[in-house]
């Protein structure tokens, strides 16, 4: 058996992602539009949910987007399976919608790495974007088609490597001038 699954991807380039007049965000990705009245979880580096956690929540105040934030430290010392399924935990107790409500990933590398195997494993697949923080996180995580976490002694032990279901967005959110990438799989079969 043989299976091919085609990706494409889209590059934009954005400043102020989270400025409360931008809808990049809202309406940037064809595929999951943001609307009033629509919630989001968002899964928020620690790091930047201190410097930016404000700014990102008054973004989506601003827009009528209801958002859960979970802040959690992400860098290579704590990624552990541990670590994706608090994310599973937290899209359970969410209660999300696997087809309509895509969760959104905003950090690093390490941090787009957990939610992205999260979301792939969660109820066969649940939509994810990615907004990558990190130069890391931009060129590897933002754009790859891996996930993973660290198991035991093995460095990326779990890594699904199949987009969990288009699109998944990329941008950095701290950056005055911000190079989107916007991946989008075709649908699912």
């Amino acid at each position: 058996m043989e299976a091919i699954k085609q990706v494409r991807y889209h590059v934009v380039e954005a400043s102020g992602l989270f400025e409360p007049g931008s809808t990049l965000l809202l309406s940037g990705c064809e595929d999951a539009p943001l609307r009033p009245g629509d919630r989001r979880l968002v899964v928020i580096d620690s790091t930047v949910d201190e410097l930016h956690g404000e700014r990102i929540t008054r973004y989506f105040d601003h827009h009528g987007i209801t958002v859960t934030l979970l802040p959690l430290r992400a860098d290579e010392s704590v990624k552990r399976w541990s670590l994706v399924t608090d994310v599973v935990d937290a899209m359970n107790d969410f209660g999300i919608d696997r087809r309509r409500e895509p969760v959104i990933a905003i950090g690093g590398g390490v941090l787009l790495d957990v939610v992205g195997l999260a979301a792939s494993l969660y109820r066969r697949g649940t939509p994810y974007l990615r907004i990558p923080t990190t130069l890391v996180g931009l060129v590897d995580a933002g754009v790859g088609v891996k996930t993973g976490s660290t198991t035991g002694r093995a460095r990326t032990g779990s890594a699904p490597t199949r987009r969990p279901w288009p699109p998944s967005w990329t941008a950095p959110s701290s950056a005055p001038s911000t190079h989107v990438t916007s991946p989008t799989a075709s649908p699912r079969s």
